[in-house]
């Protein structure tokens, strides 16, 4: 069994983009590039492979290049997307290998492999040697055809873990958490910057003392307690770089509750920890708690292209 995960699951890294390189899939051949662009819901599989001019004329090369990457395609997706941050514990390829059931496991794979066959071509771009070939498929994170869709297990809403008393505050139209800066990582001495997932968490800190133990960190909010549909139509939680509220303005509102992120966990880094006060505000009233389950929470973190030091 720890033979077989361990083929399946692949190393990853801890950013927006997941490169990924893998000489078997390939055959010395084929190169493969996942980008994830969370703050948009797409993924895209960016294929490059030589073309063999000194074998034929360019038209021919190219044509035949066009045929092999399209049907390497959907094997080149299966195998990028396992490297992908599904939840602070698990890539999408550890989620699938932890699945208790062969069954699940299978009907998982085959909707997957499904979905790997309806990449859309955006740009097929010869390099300026003449002497490779990119192409670039893309694919939705939301909608019913989308990623999202395939991972939701839960129909109905848990209900979210308490309901504080009377809390001054009022309704708001949306929650932004800032986390553009590296964070604490709760559990260890340094700090992290926040990596976005599939399906984060949301934990909240009812003591002053971040170096504290598991029992003043309590669960605020996770995707089973949020309404399917609405996880399926554009996620658990948005992402953006941007600090414009415009940008995401249709999520939000214009009257959100703006949080600045205490810190994270996980050993993914993908949970934010919120303060107690700001928890407070949102668990008081019945409507700022369907924000969380509408999926109205809106997430500003640290752009890749230019990191925080």
């Amino acid at each position: 069994m720890k033979k077989r995960r361990g083929s399946f699951i692949m190393s990853m890294c801890l950013v927006c983009t997941v490169f990924v390189m893998d000489a078997a899939a390939q055959s010395g051949t084929l190169q493969k590039k996942i980008v994830i662009n969370w703050t948009e819901g797409l993924v895209r599989n960016v294929i490059t492979v030589p073309l063999d001019l000194d074998a034929m004329p360019f038209p021919r090369a190219r044509r035949e290049a066009e045929m092999a990457v399209t049907q390497a395609a959907p094997e080149l997706f299966l195998s990028s997307m396992q490297n992908v941050l599904y939840d602070s514990s698990h890539t999408v390829g550890e989620y699938i290998a932890s699945l208790p059931g062969s069954g699940d496991r299978k009907i998982l794979l085959n909707e997957l492999s499904i979905l790997s066959t309806k990449g859309r071509i955006t740009t097929s771009v010869v390099s300026e040697d003449y002497r490779f070939l990119e192409i670039t498929f893309e694919y939705t994170l939301y909608g019913s055809g989308g990623l999202y869709a395939l991972f939701l297990r839960h129909t109905e809403m848990a209900p979210l873990e308490e309901q504080f008393g009377y809390y001054p505050g009022r309704k708001y139209s949306g929650i932004v958490i800032y986390a553009k800066e590296p964070l604490a990582a709760f559990g260890r001495n340094d700090k992290k910057l926040f990596a976005p997932s599939l399906f984060p968490k949301i934990q909240m800190l009812t003591s002053a003392n971040f170096n504290i133990q598991d029992e003043y960190i309590k669960l605020l909010f996770a995707p089973y307690m949020g309404n399917p549909e609405a996880i399926a139509a554009w996620g658990c939680v948005g992402y953006s770089y941007s600090t414009d509220e415009n940008v995401y303005l249709e999520r939000v509102g214009k009257f959100p509750l703006r949080i600045i992120a205490y810190g994270i966990y996980g050993k993914n880094n993908t949970d934010l920890i919120i303060p107690e006060e700001s928890a407070r505000q949102i668990l008081s009233q019945k409507e700022n708690m369907d924000l969380l389950r509408q999926g109205r929470v809106m997430v500003v973190m640290s752009d890749p292209d230019f990191p925080q030091e």
